[in-house]
């Protein structure tokens, strides 16, 4: 079988043939997808071993600031518990202090429930036809709004402001971002059904199931460390 360097010098010896005929870019388009996906794969297992959804917004957030680099991030959800909308907001890379909370977010569900998939800020702009409401997200320079929605509806949304550098973004750009998202908003809903089945819904205090849980595995780690401690012992 030959490997992909001997696969890759022949490609390279015949660039001008492929080139001509087009193929070229294709290839490249192809090693491109790979490349992604490969990243992709890589993102979500990261997403899916995060155990509060804390680090998992932390993550991701990080993850799409550097990649990315845009000059502006707005990451928007609703609390599952109070149901408040909790809002950050970075520029230039950091974490920055704002005065603008997401106001109407039963707004903004209604509309990506409808329309569930990333839209240009200027299009959203037209179709929602509020301007109390997209007038003071100006500030943030947006390109485009990406939802995040999960078994519930609409968990948040995540709003994508211009990059610092290079061009604008790509329509395999805003695809990947949409993609890496909706593995956040599965394991945002895997973290609410986590935390469901071990808090009491009434006091949201642990329940009876988890407390015993909790303690035959206390149980059996003080056994384990105890028999270790008596073999050091002996010896």
């Amino acid at each position: 079988m030959r490997t992909n360097t001997t696969l890759s010098a022949e490609f390279l010896k015949h660039y001008n043939i492929l080139h001509e005929i087009g193929l070229w870019e294709e290839l490249e388009d192809m090693h491109r997808d790979i490349h992604d996906l490969e990243e992709l794969t890589s993102t979500a297992i990261e997403i899916f071993n995060k155990h509060s959804i804390e680090k998992l917004i932390d993550y991701v957030i990080s993850f799409l600031l550097d990649k990315y680099v845009p000059s502006y991030l707005l990451f928007a959800m609703k609390e599952p518990l109070s149901g408040e909308v909790r809002t950050m907001c970075y520029e230039n890379l950091k974490e920055t202090h704002t005065e603008y909370h997401l106001e109407n977010f039963e707004v903004y569900e209604e509309f990506f429930e409808k329309y569930p998939n990333p839209i240009s800020f200027t299009l959203f702009e037209y179709q929602i036809d509020k301007k109390e409401l997209t007038d003071k997200l100006l500030e943030f320079r947006p390109e485009f709004i990406v939802p995040m929605s999960g078994i519930g509806g609409i968990l948040g949304i995540v709003l994508v402001g211009q990059k610092i550098i290079d061009r604008g973004y790509s329509q395999h750009e805003i695809s990947y971002i949409h993609r890496t998202l909706k593995f956040a908003s599965t394991g945002i809903q895997n973290n609410l059904h986590h935390q469901s089945s071990i808090i009491d819904c009434k006091t949201k205090l642990f329940n009876h199931y988890y407390l015993m849980k909790r303690l035959e595995e206390e149980r059996i780690r003080v056994e384990r460390h105890g028999s270790e401690t008596e073999q050091n012992n002996l010896l």
